[in-house]
């Protein structure tokens, strides 16, 4: 009887090696008990190699060959191991991002007669700071529960972030998108719904920056944890209560990013008057844009939001301080719908906060 069939035996685990950018060293992110914090490949594998106790019948150089063979010509890999009786099986699994270019390697390395896991579901996604998109796959979508005829290729930000049920860590995530150092790193978790199944997933992001012919902005890399884990963190009681009391009361808040006028996180549901989907650049007029850009909450002003009919609406923007920095790039931003014609009330968004007396606009 194989290993596998063992009720006494646990499976052994699939391992991901992140491969977000080809200036640096793979490193292992996840794999068995969940996240791994950017562990040496190298490391790993030896430790893989003598817990199956396989000699000389494989170095750890020789594997990570394989697992950057895997990376570079986007191929799985299924090699055997071992002599005699000991004979031992060597799996690498490449996980695509979008223009089926790698962002990761899953590998598995376990006694031939032992059937592995189904592989954690992962795929690649990008992040483009010009256009202020995130460039996905199908398999994300597929991931969240979606049905693959919503695909869009492309999103912004905010509505990336909208399946998320508990996230902690958007502002580390910010700082590294809107203002991305060379070489940066970051891997964090969250917890996301999935649509089809009406379940939560414990999802991994793993993120480098990137600057070169081919991205400017930054790759990233997302993992399903949930058959790793316990239970994902659930949205805090102040977090449900909160949330479906602005349901109720039809409130729309967002974090918005001032220099370019983009709104990067939807704190309720968006706007439905408002065509959440476009690019940010696209949401807002050039000289609404550039008005909001100026702001510095507390503010007021009117802008017009981009509709599902290519019209505008005339859009009540009510910004406040985030984190109390009044002169920080992000605000809270809350959005009313002005039933008022935007000729009565251009006025309001050249209206300049700055000033000592706000009340001089009206």
């Amino acid at each position: 009887m194989g290993i596998a069939h063992s009720a006494h035996v646990l499976s052994i685990p699939w391992i991901m090696v992140e491969t977000l950018d080809p200036a640096v060293t793979p490193t292992v992110v996840s794999g068995g008990d969940g996240g791994r914090d950017f562990t040496n490949a190298h490391r790993a594998i030896e430790r893989a190699i003598n817990s199956m106790q396989l000699g000389a019948a494989a170095t750890p150089d020789d594997l990570y060959e394989h697992i950057i063979s895997s990376r570079d010509r986007g191929e799985s890999v299924d090699m055997p191991l071992g002599k005699n009786k000991r004979q031992f099986a060597f799996r690498a699994r490449p996980v695509f991002g979008p223009k089926s270019r790698v962002h990761g390697v899953q590998y598995w390395l376990g006694p031939a007669d032992q059937d592995p896991p189904e592989p954690p579901p992962a795929t690649g996604v990008v992040w483009d700071l010009p256009a202020k998109l995130v460039h996905l796959t199908i398999d994300c979508t597929r991931m969240a529960g979606i049905p693959d005829a919503k695909f869009v290729p492309d999103l912004p930000l905010a509505m990336f972030w909208h399946y998320a049920n508990r996230f902690d860590h958007h502002e580390e995530v910010y700082n590294l998108l809107y203002n991305p150092r060379s070489q940066a790193r970051l891997r964090t978790e969250g917890t996301v719904r999935n649509i089809d199944h009406r379940r939560d997933m414990h999802w991994q992001a793993t993120i480098r920056t990137r600057f070169d012919g081919g991205t400017i902005g930054a790759w990233g890399l997302l993992e399903d944890l949930t058959c790793m884990t316990s239970q994902p963190p659930k949205a805090t009681l102040e977090q449900t209560a909160f949330r479906e009391y602005l349901r109720a009361e039809q409130t729309y808040l967002a974090v918005i990013h001032l220099p370019d006028s983009s709104v990067i996180r939807w704190l309720t549901d968006p706007p439905p008057w408002i065509d959440c989907t476009r690019a940010p650049d696209q949401v807002f007029p050039s000289e609404d844009r550039a008005r909001l850009a100026r702001a510095i909450a507390p503010y007021e002003g009117i802008v017009r939001a981009i509709n599902r009919d290519n019209g505008y609406t005339p859009t009540k923007i009510v910004l406040l301080p985030y984190r109390g920095r009044r002169r920080g790039p992000f605000a809270i931003g809350r959005f009313l719908r002005a039933d008022t014609h935007i000729a009565h009330t251009e006025c309001h968004m050249e209206c300049d906060r700055k000033l000592d007396h706000p009340d001089s606009c009206k």
